[in-house]
């Protein structure tokens, strides 16, 4: 048996043992042993191994030296321990056909498709094609050498790695770490020594392969238009969508597949039941239409296909998207009326039932309209995401539905489904419209509407648009599980990885879970720093929460949002025409991390801006950063804030601050310093990045030993507080009669403002440079 011993995941030493029998290999600890196909048909000891591809047949001869990893064929090696060959098991019966290959082999290769390699042949020469290539022959091999091995048959000629002569080239000189083999001494030498080899050696992963510039004419490791998709900075998109979506997501579109080939026909097929799988339907009483376009374009196609020329449609509005559901009926020239709540507030039972008392008084003028006895169509908004409203469309389903029975119910659910329960039975809804780039966490460019059987078999025919018609596009993706115009296909593939990851998650609840984690922590936090929710908890939905701008003197919610982006964190203001409002999204790939970077963006904003809000007060504020002309004078007053008396024993946990109070102090100039620890016979070397302070010494020192107080001026003018240095530790400090020294920020304020300029924006990020080289 011939085989690889791993020992510390580092070398690879060549064992060998006769032959004693078939059997799978034992594995034990970290040793690994893969079988020969050349021993088990009972060939000489230096048959190749069929890990040796045929290029590496005709090699010189060489002794390898006493450190390189690699081994002759023709020496004698160590046997295994003793344990490790398992018992023979009994052979199974079997037998070859006349081309030399068993009935499950020939069953597997199929004109349309190879189940061997799982790949699906849309055409004959596709089919020539891939059973003559490389890596279906490798597979027919590899299964040929387990079904002989399990049924003790010879494995036919046409199988079989042919063995090289003994005094030929080739006596399998190898590098087993790297797994390449060599023509000469010459050869294996530069291998040893190459960074590549060593780091394999060692464990280390293998630096990154450059590449070669056309446009400088040189080759270099990195350029931009190389980069992967990870390489760049991601952006946090706290909207109501599009969304972030995950790497994965962005990698299933990296695929190319032909509309009408069996592959995406295939995956079309799957992610269409996977849809209904997720909304928890039956394939018999409910169908999943795809159509190109947003959810917008599947509201739209559903007023087309299934209301009338001459029909009626009756809308619930209480946002901007009920309000696009009225302008659709308006341009098709369809009888439309409306019931209009204020954007705050929410569709429930008692507001239905209330407007349909026959002496109900409307308040609005432009609300007045005439009940219709029956309507073709009812739209109602799942989750009305201009403020983030929730409508209770499993109780007023039931309403809508014994009050006019003849009529469809139509739910737009872009923002919801995916997130949260949403049951077509329970609304009695026969149609429910959603979007690829929402909770489903895909990208843009994809309608998704669920449709009730019976009522697609009952409009069929009446369809107003051509393109928009869903009934058409059903008939079609039933018959040819294809698109009748131009597919999306990397929506689709997109789509498809979204789902799967969906499931992963723990399908609708999981999810949902996770959206209600971030939502709670972001209000929480929003609330702490002074900002009031638009809405009432119970008619909050846990995708988006409305914050009104705060009436506070210097906020401007145009700069505010901006800063936002430049920090890489995207926040939309509100679409109300009656109030201002910003938006913040909690569905998409956003975690419970990426909101506290939001958090703390818009912390820095805040202080940016210099705003009053409740995290600043009287013994809070911001405070400004010195410019590189800073100059103090000679006993300019300063002030040392935020010491405590911890001592000069560093390794004390200080867990948090026991004393805050505040000493006067005043800059000293460097002569003087220089003087005062001379004279205490004190060295001290004088940097241009100090400063040095006297006089806190009278009224308490302002060194203790401890590291970091801040050195405060103020300014005369604006009264605003400027950090301009930051306590050095050392370890006279604690003595009377010395200066306190302090490290100038001024010194170093262009370092700290590419500091803030690479938070601010990471994609201009430099190679990080250590403090100590700037000194």
């Amino acid at each position: 048996m011939l085989g690889y011993q791993m020992s510390d995941m580092k070398h690879y030493q060549h064992v060998s043992q006769p032959f004693t029998g078939f059997g799978p290999v034992g594995v034990q600890s970290a040793h690994f042993y893969f079988s020969s196909a050349m021993n088990v048909l009972g060939n000489p000891p230096n048959s190749i191994s069929p890990d040796v591809s045929p290029s590496e047949v005709h090699l010189k001869n060489f002794e390898p030296s006493k450190t390189s990893h690699i081994t002759n064929a023709e020496e004698e090696e160590e046997p295994p321990p003793p344990g490790l060959i398992t018992p023979p098991m009994s052979p199974k019966p079997g037998s070859l056909n006349d081309d030399g290959i068993p009935k499950e082999l020939a069953d597997m290769q199929m004109p349309d498709a190879c189940e061997l390699c799982s790949v699906l042949l849309s055409s004959k020469m596709k089919a020539d094609l891939h059973y003559a290539c490389s890596t279906h022959e490798r597979r027919m091999k590899r299964f040929m050498i387990k079904y002989c091995q399990s049924h003790r048959l010879s494995l036919p000629e046409k199988f079989r790695t042919k063995a090289s002569h003994k005094n030929s080239p080739n006596s399998q000189k190898r590098c087993k770490i790297c797994q390449v083999s060599f023509e000469d001494d010459v050869d294996a030498d530069k291998h040893f020594a190459n960074i590549c080899h060593n780091r394999r050696l060692d464990g280390k992963p293998l630096l990154k392969t450059g590449f070669y510039n056309k446009l400088t004419g040189k080759w270099q490791k990195n350029m931009e238009s190389k980069k992967t998709i990870t390489d760049h900075h991601r952006v946090n998109l706290f909207t109501p969508g599009p969304l972030n979506v995950s790497e994965q997501v962005k990698k299933a579109m990296l695929v190319d597949y032909g509309s009408r080939e069996d592959a995406f026909i295939g995956i079309v097929s799957t992610v269409r039941r996977k849809l209904l799988e997720v909304a928890g339907l039956s394939e018999g009483e409910y169908s999943c239409i795809l159509l190109q376009g947003s959810g917008s374009y599947g509201l739209e196609a559903v007023l087309q296909t299934f209301v009338p020329a001459n029909g009626r449609v009756l809308t619930l509005v209480n946002g901007d998207y009920g309000r696009r559901v009225v302008k659709m009926c308006e341009m098709m020239k369809t009888d439309v009326d409306k019931i209009v709540i204020p954007d705050n507030e929410a569709f429930s039972v008692s507001i239905i039932e209330e407007y349909f008392t026959p002496n109900f008084q409307k308040l609005k003028k432009d609300d007045q309209f005439e009940m219709k006895a029956s309507y073709d169509l009812i739209s109602v908004q799942h989750c009305e995401t201009t403020h983030g409203v929730m409508n209770e469309i499993h109780e007023l389903g039931p309403i809508l539905k014994n009050k006019f029975p003849g009529a469809l119910i139509m739910i737009d659910a872009a923002s919801s489904f995916g997130g949260t329960k949403l049951s077509m039975q329970d609304s009695c809804a026969d149609f429910v419209v959603s979007s690829s780039n929402k909770c489903l966490e895909g990208v843009p460019g994809l309608a998704i509407i669920f449709a009730r059987n019976r009522a697609l078999a009952s409009h069929a025919g009446i369809s107003r648009s051509y393109s928009m018609d869903l009934v058409d596009q059903l008939n079609y993706l039933d018959k040819t599980g294809q698109f009748r115009f131009t597919p999306p296909i990397q929506c689709i593939l997109a789509m498809m990885e979204a789902v799967n990851q969906l499931v992963k998650e723990g399908g609708v609840s999981g999810r949902a879970k996770r959206y209600e984690k971030s939502c709670s922590f972001t209000r929480k936090e929003m609330q702490n720093m002074g900002f009031q929710l638009f809405l009432r908890p119970e008619i909050r939905c846990d995708f988006i929460s409305s914050f009104l701008v705060p009436e506070i003197e210097g906020f401007n919610l145009a700069e505010f949002t901006h800063k936002l982006a430049q920090r890489g964190q995207i926040i939309y203001r509100g679409t109300s025409k009656s109030v201002q409002t910003f938006r913040i999204g909690h569905i998409g790939d956003i975690y419970q991390e990426n909101c506290e970077e939001l958090i703390s963006s818009m912390k820095d904003v805040l202080t940016e801006m210099n705003l009053k809000i409740p995290i600043f007060n009287d013994l809070v504020g911001g405070i400004q950063l010195p410019t590189s002309s800073l100059n103090l004078r000679d006993q300019t007053p300063l002030m040392v804030f935020g010491v405590d008396s911890s001592g000069l024993d560093v390794r004390k946990e200080r867990k948090k601050i026991k004393e805050a109070s505040a000493t006067i102090v005043f800059a000293m100039s460097s002569t003087d310093c220089l003087q005062e620890f001379q004279d205490a016979q004190v060295p001290l070397q004088y940097f241009p990045q100090f400063i040095c302070t006297s006089g806190g010494f009278l009224r308490g020192r302002s060194c203790h030993g401890d590291r970091g107080s801040a050195l405060i001026t103020i300014s005369e003018v604006t009264g605003q507080a400027g950090l301009v240095g930051l306590l050095t530790w050392m370890a006279a400090c604690e003595s009377p009669g010395f200066p306190g020294v302090f490290t100038k920020l001024s010194h170093y304020s262009d370092w700290i403002n590419r500091q803030i300029q690479e938070i601010k924006n990471p994609s201009t990020a430099r190679t990080k440079v250590k403090l100590s080289s700037m000194i």
